[in-house]
């Protein structure tokens, strides 16, 4: 679920293409920080994490979670349960510790 996340939101922010996160249907189900993003609470994990995710830094990614938060990207739908991409991404955590 982690790959095919980070794969859409990859593909998402950088608007180089679609990426489909079939296996996330699951997240839905119990939303919860995923490993990758809760490690990268320290600023060193995050900055691999934002080298992975091709970002410059967290402000990037807030950008486009607050886009998808107000419907201006598309976010992948399963039934009637969206991605919570800020839940996932533990994303005020992020960068947070030294």
């Amino acid at each position: 679920m982690q790959t095919d996340f980070i794969l859409f939101l990859r593909a998402s922010i950088s608007g180089a293409g679609h990426w489909m996160p079939h296996t996330c249907v699951y997240a839905t189900r119990f939303f919860r920080v995923f490993e990758m993003f809760d490690r990268a609470q320290s600023a060193k994990e995050f900055t691999l994490l934002a080298s992975l995710l091709r970002i410059k830094d967290k402000k990037e990614l807030g950008d486009f979670i607050e886009k998808a938060g107000s419907g201006n990207v598309w976010v992948p739908k399963f039934d009637y349960d969206r991605l919570d991409l800020p839940t996932l991404t533990g994303f005020e955590r992020l960068a947070t510790l030294p």
